[in-house]
């Protein structure tokens, strides 16, 4: 409504309610959560808008979907109708990634292409720790009594992402956590690799090395003659 003030005595007039309607699409509104987990489905949320931000409700024309990385970036193919939405549909779970990276997702109209909408900074972390994904190697399987092999473990997920630093991790040989010298001490390098260097002395046990990632085995070990 408009109203308008007589200033000298105060008497005013005000207009009936004025509608006030949204114009022709201009852009997208794109949002969805900008952190993720690789391989959990998440949702994305499209509103067609105006050159003002207005929802453009009427709005019943398609959209498709595209990304920074569209071989990795699992998405509704295809066109997308928004017609009966109101100007603003959420595709439920529509969305998978994998690897861990930092993505973009976007929505465009089909007609117009030209007319899109980005959701920026989409950080992909990794899944949980995945037993047969991670790896243990070490530099040597054969050593004389005494001698050090370095052992190297990387936790990955699911999707062999690296878990990244800050995880527990502890090593051991035939069980134990420690060895000649004493408890066995893990390094975390800060890049996703953690290294243990282990004294072997025993030429009739089995000298099986092996890890685990907060207090969950790793699948692969490395047996030292």
């Amino acid at each position: 409504t408009i109203t308008i003030t007589e200033t000298a005595e105060g008497k005013t007039g005000t207009t009936a309610p004025i509608t006030v309607n949204w114009v022709a699409l201009a852009n997208f509104l794109v949002t969805t959560g900008t952190s993720q987990t690789a391989g959990v489905p998440f949702d994305i949320t499209v509103t067609a808008r105006d050159q003002y931000y207005n929802t453009v409700k009427n709005y019943a024309g398609n959209i498709n979907f595209k990304s920074n990385n569209n071989a990795v970036v699992s998405f509704p193919s295809g066109n997308q109708p928004m017609s009966g939405y109101n100007g603003t549909r959420t595709f439920s779970n529509a969305i998978v990634i994998n690897p861990v990276g930092t993505y973009w997702l976007r929505a465009a109209d089909a007609a117009i292409p030209v007319i899109t909408g980005t959701q920026y900074n989409v950080v992909v972390n990794p899944a949980a720790f995945n037993a047969g994904q991670s790896t243990l190697t070490v530099d040597y399987n054969t050593r004389y009594a005494g001698e050090t092999v370095m052992a190297t473990i990387t936790p990955r997920d699911a999707f062999g992402n690296l878990l990244g630093a800050g995880k527990t991790v502890t090593a051991y040989v035939d069980g134990n956590g420690s060895d000649y010298n004493g408890p066995i001490v893990v390094t975390d390098h800060g890049n996703g690799t953690y290294t243990a260097s282990i004294r072997v002395t025993s030429t009739t046990a089995a000298n099986v090395i092996s890890a685990a990632v907060a207090g969950s085995p790793v699948t692969q070990t490395q047996t030292i003659t």
